[in-house]
């Protein structure tokens, strides 16, 4: 099977209105072929009319504005919490961690922080860069426990429901990109050793 993408955009203007034509080929093989293909008419000056496509790309647009975040603002807006431990509270935490934004199903949290966090894992990976300082990654493989060391600039993807915390002994400034999920607040050296209870 060969994958490939080809896009094409046709532009043509007459008496002030505008024409646009999109096709797209998503994948192709002997067997199937698949194509979408978008057309729509824009015209400035019934840009208005309700139930156009027009007003339904307009307000297309209008949603589609970026969040923009400052991370050097926002970090220097925290303080550094020393003294983590896997039974450290939000509350305990409070002022060293922020929601910058929503980002897909999750979030994305910025946090100061030195000492030992909790186990985790969650339903889907988990993008966390180091803005500053250093830490170590911990994570759970078929063979067990593996630490990686990451320093300011460095990015881990840590798998979809990997078992995994990160701790630093002078502290570091992370961003994440993430789905809530599961924790162990034990300070233990694997966690499928605990015994967990249904909830």
């Amino acid at each position: 099977m060969t994958s490939f993408l080809y896009s094409r955009l046709e532009v043509s203007t007459s008496d002030g209105t505008i024409n646009l034509s999109a096709t797209k080929t998503f994948q192709w093989s002997r067997k199937a072929e698949i194509t979408a293909i978008e057309s729509w008419r824009y015209d400035p000056r019934r840009c208005s009319v309700e139930g156009n496509n027009e007003t339904i790309m307009e307000e297309d647009m209008e949603s589609k504005a970026p969040t923009i975040i400052d991370l050097d603002a926002e970090a220097a807006k925290l303080t550094m919490f020393r003294g983590q431990t896997p039974q450290t509270t939000r509350a305990e935490r409070e002022g060293s961690t922020t929601q910058l934004a929503r980002y897909r199903d999750g979030l994305l949290l910025l946090g100061k922080s030195a000492g030992t966090g909790h186990w985790e894992t969650h339903p889907e990976d988990e993008l966390v860069c180091v803005l500053d300082g250093a830490a170590t990654l911990d994570i759970v493989q078929e063979d067990g426990p593996q630490s990686f060391a990451l320093s300011a600039g460095m990015i881990a993807v840590v798998p979809q429901s990997a078992w995994h915390r990160f701790h630093s002994a002078d502290g570091r400034t992370t961003m994440s990109a993430t789905i809530p999920g599961e924790h162990i607040d034990l300070d233990v050296d694997d966690p499928r050793t605990v015994d967990r209870q249904p909830a």
